[in-house]
């Protein structure tokens, strides 16, 4: 099921995020420095910030780093001038990443290291994400080449 994170309180978003978990039996990896947003405000304000850089001139790809759930993929998504290329290195969310890329044109998703791919990809126009904590540094080092 994909949801919208904008429209949920954050009661309802961590309920689903619970049963999502168990669902698919996903344990998230501390090795991992996965953690999972749970503000629907903290969405609203990625949300608002992306879509206002919305540049009708350019491509507006958005990559977005640790896709996870994809609910923030699936909520950049609803602003149908971006085009979405969500990275997530754990397989165990590629079915529920494959149901929001089947939902949105406008979305795909690579299972993928993006300290590896990001220094191979061009017209990449903004970088969002949830960054796991121990490639924060080097994930930055690659974006500001």
């Amino acid at each position: 099921m994909v949801i919208d994170p904008l429209s949920l309180s954050k009661n309802e978003l961590i309920k689903w995020i619970k049963y999502t978990l168990k669902h698919y039996n996903i344990k998230l990896k501390k090795k991992l420095s996965q953690v999972m947003l749970i503000d629907p405000k903290s969405y609203r304000k990625i949300f608002d910030t992306v879509t206002k850089c919305i540049d009708d001139t350019r491509n507006n790809v958005v990559t977005e780093i640790g896709s996870g759930f994809g609910t923030l993929t699936a909520s950049l998504a609803r602003a149908s001038s971006l085009y979405i290329i969500g990275i997530e290195l754990d397989k165990r969310f590629v079915p529920i990443l494959r149901k929001v890329q089947e939902s949105f044109i406008n979305v795909d998703i690579v299972v993928s290291d993006a300290t590896l791919l990001l220094q191979s990809m061009r017209s990449i126009d903004m970088v969002v994400g949830n960054l796991p904590y121990h490639i924060t540094s080097d994930l930055l080092t690659i974006i500001g080449r």
